[in-house]
């Protein structure tokens, strides 16, 4: 938690001292502008491409996973271009390159698969096994099944 507060509070508050110590205070501040709208338009570009391949890929019947991650790092993204300091506009830059967005991905996909969703790791133990009987039955087929109705 106290790497967290030190990301978001402090981190920024050095980066955005020293820049703007070694460049000028108004310097800096359009540096911050412009990486803010190049981030944004790239955010949007890139949007509204993973939502048009995620509709073209619901309409064929396929689950668009790698665009609703795309989509959730591209939020990401936006998040911290919004909080004010190059560190995290380097972060919100490198969520925007399709490569570095990948791999988070399938690093994500693999936790989230080791883990199971709801976020609980569980080990397949003695306790996962449920004990039964069970009958089979014979196979029915329509007419059958028609006739039992009546």
């Amino acid at each position: 938690m106290r790497g967290l507060l030190v990301f978001l509070v402090l981190l920024p508050v050095l980066d955005l001292a020293l820049l703007g110590h070694w460049l000028g205070f108004w310097n800096t501040v359009l540096l911050v502008m412009g990486t803010a709208a190049l981030g944004f338009s790239l955010i949007r570009y890139q949007g509204l491409v993973a939502l048009k391949a995620s509709q073209e890929k619901l309409r064929a019947g396929i689950m668009p996973v790698t665009e609703m991650t795309t989509g959730l790092f591209l939020a990401f993204a936006g998040v911290l271009f919004i909080h004010p300091g190059f560190v995290t506009d380097i972060l919100g830059l490198l969520f925007l390159v399709p490569g570095v967005r990948l791999a988070l991905a399938a690093w994500l996909i693999a936790k989230i698969g080791r883990t199971g969703a709801a976020g609980s790791a569980r080990s397949a133990g003695a306790e996962d096994v449920i004990e039964g009987e069970f009958e089979e039955m014979p196979k029915r087929d329509a007419a059958h099944i028609a006739q039992e109705k009546k």
